[in-house]
């Protein structure tokens, strides 16, 4: 699935660009018309990326560069949301740690939906502990 997308080692904003660009060509408009009716969202634009995409790059990433990825992430679309989500769950759950917690901390209120929500707290294995 993620064999197009070699994911970088180290992640810039050069990278996390080609991530972008990767992800629109990887977007079902015929799901993001879906989506967009369950999501209720009009803020937030959607390109309609398949959770188990998100799901897969979210693995990839959260066994490497986590941080810096989080740290290039932005809000531009849905999936670039849900998939800082996904990272910090997975990454979170192997070291929860002061650090890790300030990135929980920051990125929660970047959270607004309920399927950005929905994503991140049932990939937060970590908090459980």
């Amino acid at each position: 699935m993620m064999s197009d997308m070699p994911l970088p080692t180290r992640w810039d904003r050069e990278h996390y660009q080609q991530l972008i660009h990767w992800l629109q060509g990887q977007a079902d408009d015929g799901y993001r018309q879906f989506h967009q009716k369950i999501l209720a969202d009009a803020d937030t634009p959607l390109l309609g990326v398949r959770a188990p995409v998100l799901q897969a790059a979210a693995r990839q990433i959260a066994a490497g560069d986590w941080r810096g990825f989080v740290d290039c992430s932005a809000d531009g679309t849905q999936e670039e949301t849900v998939l800082c989500g996904l990272v910090l769950g997975r990454a979170t759950a192997k070291e929860l740690d002061d650090i890790a917690r300030q990135y929980i901390e920051a990125y929660i209120p970047r959270i607004h939906n309920w399927a950005q929500c929905d994503s991140f707290c049932s990939h937060c294995k970590g908090l459980k502990k």
